[in-house]
């Protein structure tokens, strides 16, 4: 995961981020070192989609603990996930699964029974949450 990749600082970032504002800050902070060229000098990894991927997670719990806030909302959940490394164009058909094994979480999320509270705010992956920081 590319989180544990990253500098200290920005981890910490990644972490102590509150609002929508904050994960936009940090992308466009990315943005700005790939355009400077000092991605590594930075403290980023070198992956876009990477890094993208952290902020998801970020921001997936900070709209999640928004949510939750609104007790008129209490029946929804907000929740990402990964499928794994799928047999797909976008892994050059490399991937270890099946299009329908990488499809068991996203529909594992979608499908959590009503009134459920949890898992709430997280990132999960093969039908359980991953502890990502």
């Amino acid at each position: 995961m590319v989180y544990k990749k990253l500098s200290p600082k920005l981890q910490q970032a990644f972490k102590q981020a509150k609002t929508e504002e904050d994960v936009n800050k940090l992308m466009a902070d990315f943005v700005a070192s790939a355009e400077k060229g000092t991605i590594k000098e930075d403290g980023w990894v070198e992956s876009a989609y990477g890094t993208s991927k952290a902020a998801v997670i970020t921001i997936t719990r900070i709209q999640a603990a928004a949510m939750s806030a609104d007790t008129s909302k209490q029946d929804i959940l907000i929740n990402c996930c990964c499928p794994g490394y799928v047999d797909t164009d976008m892994s050059s058909h490399k991937g270890t699964k099946t299009p329908d094994e990488g499809a068991i979480t996203p529909v594992y999320c979608a499908l959590l029974p009503e009134n459920s509270a949890t898992p709430n705010g997280k990132h999960l992956s093969d039908k359980s949450v991953v502890l990502t920081w």
